[in-house]
Parts: structure tokens; C-alpha cells; sequence
């Protein structure tokens, strides 16, 4: 008889609000995952159109949580999503996921991974902690539980598996860089890609090339002010890895984007 597969829930959101940079290291984690043959589902409450695709496409399964984010009952229908898929272990990425969240689904029965940016709960009852940022400190969890477990730090940065194809490649930088990559996150719902296009504008003999998310609600404007100077535009792409190899040098927001960027030399 054969054995049954294990299984991981995800319970992250995606979209203008809260950027794609959650859901985005959660695939990454999937990925890796899938190699193992681990079954890999995520749970959302809303999710872009873009990153919907990305997860489609890796074969993570995807359902939609039909309740607020966050809050007991949120918690309550993501325990009974884990118990359906035979999901032993479940993880969390948002800034809503509190102490609270945490510890429900502990209540029942299941193993917890949070990830997390900078100590933002009053306690920490999962199981793993997971920060993977160059600032993360362990003063910031000394209200943790006496046996959850901490990875800290760049040596834990979740990396899609697009990126690691790179792994032995060698940037050669110009004495003078003329291609630039404009990626500002997912969502970015105050607008600020157009103020660096437009700021790109004053300068001459560049080559510009523009990435937005489908979270993105300023797309139509964005892409007629590249029309205008000429700049590439570039919606949900597929090939960031080779369109930050092309680049010389970027303009980011402070995401996960930084640490793909530092991976390929930027």
C-alpha cells in the first residue's frame, strides 16, 4: 500500500493592501516543498490575478477563505482547511496573524511556521519563527513559547527556484549604468512607480524597463507614461531573474524584490 503524501497549508493574502511580497516567499517555500513531494495548498482571502497564475502554474493547490481576515473565525476555518487537505503543519505570513491566531491553531492539534518581518506579536506560540531579514534579532522574540524554534537572519531568505537557476552567475558591471529596472511591489497603491518614471524622464540615454504587479491599481496610467518616453512595461512578468540580469542597476521597493536583487549582484 502506498504511502500517503504529506501535505502543508498556506494561509496568506495577496493584493493592493498588503502587497504580494507574503505570497510571493510562500511560494518560494511551496516550490521547495513540491520537489519533495510534499503537497503544497494555499488559503487566502483575496489574491491577485497575477500571483493567482504564479501559484496555478507551480501546481499549489488554491481556495478562498469566504470569511475576514485574521480573527477567530478565520483561524477556526483555516484549522478545519488544514484537517481537509491532511495538512499537518501550517504557514502563516501577515501582519494580522497575532499571538492569538497562533495559538488556536496550536489548539487544534496542528504545527505552526510563522513567518515574520520584526517582532510585531506579544508572543510567539509556532511551533518555527521564521525571519529571514539581515536585521532580525532574538531580543525581538523573547516572548516566545519555551519550545518554539527560531531561524533568523539572510541564510533563511526564501528564494523562488527561477532565482536559484542563477546560482553561478556572474554579473559584469558597466562603468556607467544606462539600464535601469523599476519594480516597486506588487501592489504599491500610493502611485510611487509613476514619480520614478517620471523623475526617469529627466534624465537622458536611459534604458528603462518598468515591472508592476496585478495588485497594481494604477496600471492604465503607468502604462501610458511609458508609452510617452518610450520606457519598456512590463505587467505580472515571468522572467524577473533575466530582467534583473539585464539591468545595471534598480530602483525597489524594501521587500522581498531586495534579496532577489542582492542574490543576482545588483
Amino acid at each position: 500500500m502506498m504511502k500517503e503524501k504529506s501535505a502543508v497549508l498556506f494561509r496568506t493574502d495577496a493584493n493592493a493592501a498588503v502587497g504580494t511580497g507574503h505570497a510571493i516567499r510562500c511560494l518560494a517555500l511551496a516550490q521547495k516543498l513540491i520537489q519533495e513531494s510534499i503537497h503544497a495548498t494555499f488559503l487566502a482571502t483575496d489574491v491577485a490575478p497575477g500571483i493567482k497564475e504564479k501559484i496555478v502554474q507551480e501546481k499549489v493547490g488554491l481556495h478562498l477563505l469566504g470569511t475576514p481576515p485574521f480573527g477567530p473565525e478565520d483561524a477556526k476555518r483555516t484549522a478545519e482547511k488544514a484537517r481537509e487537505v491532511k495538512a499537518e503543519w501550517v504557514v502563516i505570513d501577515g501582519y494580522g496573524f497575532d499571538a492569538s491566531y497562533q495559538k488556536a491553531l496550536k489548539d487544534e492539534g496542528l504545527h505552526v511556521l510563522c513567518i515574520d518581518d520584526f517582532g510585531h506579536c506579544d508572543s510567539y506560540p509556532a511551533d518555527l519563527v521564521l525571519n529571514q531579514n539581515s536585521s532580525a534579532r532574538e531580543e525581538w522574540y523573547k516572548t516566545r513559547s519555551p519550545d518554539t524554534r527560531l531561524c533568523l537572519g539572510a541564510s533563511y531568505v526564501l528564494l523562488r527556484k527561477e532565482f536559484l537557476e542563477y546560482a553561478r552567475w556572474k554579473r559584469v558591471n558597466p562603468k556607467t549604468a544606462e539600464k535601469i529596472l523599476v519594480t516597486l511591489g506588487g501592489g504599491d497603491p500610493d502611485n510611487v512607480t509613476l514619480k520614478v518614471i517620471e523623475a526617469l524622464k529627466t534624465l537622458p540615454n536611459l534604458d528603462v524597463t518598468v515591472v508592476i504587479g496585478g495588485a497594481n491599481p494604477h496600471i492604465k496610467a503607468l502604462k501610458a507614461a511609458c508609452e510617452t518616453s518610450h520606457f519598456k512595461i512590463f505587467l505580472n512578468a515571468s522572467n524577473m531573474p533575466e530582467l534583473m540580469a539585464e539591468a545595471d542597476i534598480a530602483v525597489v521597493a524594501g521587500g522581498t524584490t531586495s534579496y532577489e536583487l542582492a542574490f543576482m549582484g545588483m
